[in-house]
């Protein structure tokens, strides 16, 4: 048996594709959200980032960091209407307070890790499926 009798499926290829999307995703992925992002995204945004379901299975510290987070945010607003937004967030962010109460808080925020790995999967797994069935065996065929 040759190198060239040896065949290797679409749905192989896909997979193998699929494995090493999901590694580059996840190496790839950046945190999704850091102290200055939650401080200053809108109110529908920062809702989904930290979900009910997740509050309510929560610790007493992480939903007082909650609560300290969502205090700051009002503080935000009320600076921005003044056009002091800026500062105001610069300043927030240098309260150790604060800073304690992201840390805190950072286990209920998802990263985009594992979306991105999925994302990075699906998609080179496809794309090396749909190559396989494209450009077939092109090796000429000795019978």
């Amino acid at each position: 048996m040759s190198s060239r009798d040896l065949s290797v499926s679409p749905a192989a290829v896909g997979a193998s594709c699929a494995v090493v999307g999901a590694g580059l995703g996840y190496w790839s992925a950046p945190e999704k959200y850091n102290l200055r992002q939650l401080l200053t995204q809108d109110p529908d945004v920062f809702e989904k980032v930290i979900k009910k379901t997740a509050l309510d299975k929560a610790n007493n510290i992480q939903k007082n960091a909650y609560q300290s987070i969502v205090d700051a945010r009002k503080t935000v607003a009320e600076a921005v209407k003044n056009n002091k937004g800026d500062e105001k967030v610069t300043e927030l962010l240098k309260s150790e307070n604060l800073k304690n109460s992201f840390k805190d808080l950072r286990k209920l925020i998802p990263k985009a890790r594992v979306q991105t790995m999925i994302i990075g999967a699906a998609v080179l797994g496809v794309l090396g499926a749909l190559a396989r069935i494209v450009f077939g065996d092109n090796t000429p065929k000795t019978k």
